[in-house]
């Protein structure tokens, strides 16, 4: 007989046994999964955390242990616990998969903590929030199309660098205000206003390498 079904069946055999399920406490963390538990008695043992044991024991917890035929104890379930934070931990993936519907509700906060990475896919993604505060070092994002809409928008940077093959604006009224320095170059300059257009500056002076024309019904200078 091969050694490897050899060594399966004595343990089906050993797990189809007695099995004790008893209750106790723990009074140790050995380390992730091994956890030193004391019983009415006297009695001390150390117990595996099982796999479908999701809550993490911690050190003074009530738990469900149940006893194998081979003297191995397993951690099955936590009845009690002091804690007012329950940890869950799995050592392996965690994958939450759902037919219809998939909600998490926290009633007061709700953290998220990412060592590496975190990627979201979704062919819309809907969010409504009263305010949003983001702290990042470096923000990359590419997209086919933005669209805004808002009662106002306020931005406060350091430096804003904007490369786009065209740029259009359409505004009612359109107000700026530099206090150092403001530079324009461009190919061709074209501006049409339909009302009245005002330039005021301390001084002015007016280059053309070619040609200069200015063009009006009266022109008044002095």
């Amino acid at each position: 007989m091969n050694q490897s079904i050899a060594l399966e069946e004595k343990q089906a055999r050993l797990i189809r046994g007695d099995v004790e399920i008893i209750a106790g406490e723990i009074t140790e963390v050995v380390d992730e999964d091994q956890f030193g538990f004391w019983l009415e008695g006297g009695v001390v043992g150390v117990a595996s955390q099982a796999r479908g044991c999701v809550i993490q024991p911690e050190k003074g917890d009530l738990v469900i242990i149940h006893k194998l035929a081979d003297g191995r104890c397993f951690v099955t379930d936590v009845l009690t616990s002091r804690n007012t934070t329950t940890t869950m931990k799995f050592k392996d993936g965690l994958r939450l998969v759902s037919n219809d519907r998939l909600v998490i509700k926290a009633e007061k906060e709700f953290d998220i903590e990412v060592a590496e990475s975190m990627s979201l896919e979704s062919p819309v993604v809907s969010t409504k929030l009263g305010q949003v505060k983001v702290l990042l070092d470096f923000l990359d994002f590419s997209f086919r199309k933005i669209k805004k809409v808002g009662v106002e928008v306020e931005t406060r940077v350091m430096k804003v660098r904007l490369m786009a093959q065209y740029i259009f604006q359409n505004a009612k009224s359109y107000i700026r205000t530099t206090s150092d320095l403001e530079s324009t170059e461009s190919g061709t300059y074209s501006q049409k206003v339909s009302g009245m257009s005002v330039s005021e500056s301390q001084y002015l002076c007016l280059i053309a390498e070619k040609d200069a024309r200015v063009d009006g019904k009266r022109i008044h200078i002095g």
